[in-house]
């Protein structure tokens, strides 16, 4: 049996806009919105949250984890 999973890749160090993933849309940032559209997909088996060990996406992941995802570090 085959399983639906879904890769959300980001980071706050863009070149073009830095930090637009934390951006407010709709009174949320905007990885906060993605990831509640998510989790109303029907044909989702999993979300998996991607981003990098910098430093500089520490809030990142901490935003992501308020909202309930659970991540270990990977190398």
């Amino acid at each position: 049996m085959s399983r639906a999973v879904a890769f959300v890749q980001a980071r706050t160090t863009s070149s073009r806009l830095p930090g637009k993933v934390m951006e407010s849309i709709g009174g949320c940032s905007s990885i906060v919105f993605i990831v509640q559209r998510l989790r109303r997909a029907r044909t989702l088996d999993d979300i998996v949250f991607v981003t990098s060990d910098d430093p500089t996406d520490d809030e990142l992941a901490d935003t992501v984890s308020q909202v309930g995802f659970a991540f270990s570090e990977v190398r």
